[in-house]
């Protein structure tokens, strides 16, 4: 399965986008017709087996060739008929057909057209009219009606072509409807093309970003490209969405970059910090990627400002309230847009109210038990700014070996407490702890036996201080000494509930 392709048409002489031919294609003063948008990769690949240029073999030194083993095909083992091998090696079987003949194998380049095919297979004829090679001989027949090579020469790929005069926003939607990579439309790679010809070259400002700023690195799995971009967007006043970023304006958009790339960096390590910021340990709590161009484009705006704490405690509310009222769980370019305009007017004039509000009322953190939910992954940050201390040492963890655990166990509601078997997973009985703590202290104990066993070892004073890092207070201590579940819960809802109250309102 190859895919359909996507092309464009294009006058060269005033292209929105920049092109180059494809790899190992060399022709001076290109003047294309069409641009391909989508199969780029699949093109090229399909060029090199095909035209055998001389540029080597992508993560190799050398010019590779590849042809088909005719005894292979033969006998219908058409896994190991197709072969590689450096074309130096067999460079003077690759001119000369005859040696192919002898050799039993067809260079692929033979099947980039019927013209070829069918000359190579007159000289067949030839060949085994005069040279007596009864191997051939026999084995040719069945070559020549080969069902691959027959279907490989009539195949034809679905193609769509893009007319000259449609807006750029509405090739972008196209390409979004039809990627074949399966990935949401990558507005990068058209940016990539679109600045080409200004020379502006995108890639190599990208693979800089990376080198440079190790936050950045951290959240490699996440197109955090395309967040820079929207982030250069919001900053210069401009709506985040697709269409709108392959407007960007051009002027001074190099410096207009790099400082979106170092508030994107600091809004990842604000989010990572576990100290003063929001508690994401790892890349899988973080509550939504989405919220990093809003973000970065606040603390940027903050900075322009010359703002105070104030400025700051109000991004830090308006990111709490987004965490813990899911607002960006649906379509977020218009959020993300919304968000940084009526945020701006606040961190400017106190009178001034954030686009939206929350009803802690309606917050049920019982009914949390995905981990999926940025409710849930808000709770273990909450749980990782708290402090997190090790149950076992009292001592502050290695937050990288931290996971969400029960803290009462899996199989002792199961045995014990089947009542509650539907709550089990419930955020409010999760916490975070090291897989050794989790397996050594806790396992499959009631709790009640292992917190008297703690209590023993670290004494009463200490074990709450540590629970207490945990969102586990008094009320909840006395409920898992009696393995209390429900009245567990519900004392360490009540605890979460107020810090969470605490973070989005303005003191």
């Amino acid at each position: 399965f190859i895919g359909t392709f996507l092309f464009l048409k294009i006058d060269y002489r005033r292209s929105l986008f920049g092109y180059r031919p494809i790899e190992g294609v060399n022709i001076q003063n290109i003047k294309p017709e069409k641009l391909i948008l989508d199969g780029q990769q699949r093109l090229t690949s399909l060029y090199y087996v095909l035209y055998s240029p001389d540029i080597p073999l992508r993560d190799t030194k050398y010019p590779y060739a590849f042809y088909i083993d005719l005894r292979k095909l033969y006998e219908e083992n058409i896994e190991e008929a197709i072969i590689s091998e450096r074309k130096e090696r067999i460079k003077d079987v690759l001119n000369n057909v005859e040696k192919q003949f002898e050799k039993k194998i067809l260079p692929l380049t033979i099947l980039k057209g019927y013209g070829l095919w069918m000359k190579w297979n007159i000289q067949a004829h030839d060949y085994i009219r005069k040279s007596g090679d009864n191997e051939f001989k026999r084995i040719y027949p069945s070559i020549m009606s080969n069902i691959n090579i027959n279907k490989f020469l009539d195949f034809e790929v679905p193609v769509i072509e893009i007319g000259e005069n449609v807006p750029i926003e509405q090739i972008a939607e196209i390409f979004e409807r039809i990627n074949t990579t399966g990935v949401r439309l990558s507005i990068f790679d058209l940016m990539t093309a679109r600045l080409r010809p200004y020379n502006i070259m995108l890639r190599q400002l990208w693979k800089k970003a990376q080198e440079n700023y190790v936050y950045i690195r951290k959240l490699s799995d996440h197109p955090i490209n395309i967040y820079v971009l929207q982030t250069m967007a919001l900053i210069n006043g401009k709506s985040p969405k697709r269409s709108h970023l392959l407007k960007l304006s051009l002027d001074h958009f190099i410096d207009r970059w790099h400082e979106a790339v170092k508030y994107v960096n600091k809004a990842i390590e604000r989010m990572m910090n576990y100290r003063e910021g929001y508690g994401v340990i790892k890349s899988k709590l973080l509550p939504y990627v989405t919220m990093i161009p809003p973000l970065a484009s606040l603390l940027a705006k903050v900075n322009t400002m010359r703002g105070d704490i104030r400025q700051y405690e109000k991004i830090d509310i308006w990111y709490w309230r987004s965490v813990f009222s899911a607002r960006y769980a649906g379509a977020t370019d218009s959020t993300m847009y919304e968000d940084y305009k009526s945020v701006c007017k606040w961190l400017k004039n106190d009178n001034e109210k954030i686009s939206f509000n929350i009803n802690l009322s309606e917050l049920n953190l019982i009914e949390e038990n995905k981990k999926s939910s940025a409710i849930y992954k808000g709770v273990m940050c909450l749980i990782s700014l708290k402090g997190a201390l090790d149950f076992h040492s009292g001592q502050p963890p290695e937050y990288s070996k931290l996971n969400d655990h029960h803290i009462f166990p899996i199989k002792f509601i199961e045995n014990s407490l089947p009542q509650y078997k539907d709550l089990m997973h419930t955020v409010l009985n999760r916490t975070l702890l090291s897989e050794e703590t989790n397996k050594w202290i806790i396992g499959k104990r009631e709790p009640r036996e292992y917190i008297r066993e703690l209590k023993i070892k670290l004494g009463q004073e200490r074990l709450m201080r540590i629970l207490d890092t945990h969102f586990i207070n008094e009320e909840a201590y006395e409920a898992l000494k009696s393995n209390d579940f429900e009245n567990f819960i519900q004392a360490r809802e009540r605890y979460i509930l107020k810090e969470i109250n605490e973070r989005v309102k303005l003191s």
